[in-house]
């Protein structure tokens, strides 16, 4: 079993994918997960945990390799090369026969990022619809594709 993490830059939110099983559907492979998001909300004047578990997510593996190679790429250019470029794409990487996971890195307007990355996820399969988006960094990446 494999597991990738993606944590915010504060640590205080998670991207947990846990693979299960590998197989094939409809003529292409794909990878069984658990994924598991975790972060925090607020409200008042402090914080409340929260965490969303979600079994049987199936994705496609050629699109979350797209997703390593294009990260992978981006961490090994040159210093001053990478902070002059952003790192910006859509992942739809969930199998769109069975749900729609979408992975997305890139500037939104509702979050300040500073010189860091914002990641969104939104994930639909059956009646679930679930949206979350972080601020993360350079290193959490290098860990989460590794």
């Amino acid at each position: 079993m494999m597991t990738a993490t993606l944590n915010s830059n504060s640590g205080s939110h998670s991207i947990v994918l846990s693979t299960t099983g590998v197989g094939a559907t409809h003529a292409r492979a794909m990878y069984d997960v658990s994924l598991r998001l975790t972060g925090e909300t607020y409200a008042d004047d402090h914080s409340h945990a929260l965490a969303l578990s979600v079994d049987g997510v199936v994705l496609d593996i050629n699109e979350v390799h797209r997703l390593i190679d294009d990260v992978t790429a981006w961490l090994e250019l040159p210093l001053e090369t990478m902070a002059g470029t952003a790192l910006v794409g859509d992942y739809h990487i969930g199998l769109e026969t069975v749900q729609d996971f979408e992975l997305a890195l890139g500037g939104r307007e509702d979050i300040i990022t500073g010189t860091n990355h914002a990641v969104s996820v939104r994930l639909a399969t059956g009646r679930l619809h679930a949206g979350y988006s972080f601020v993360t960094d350079q290193s959490c990446l290098r860990v989460f594709v590794q």
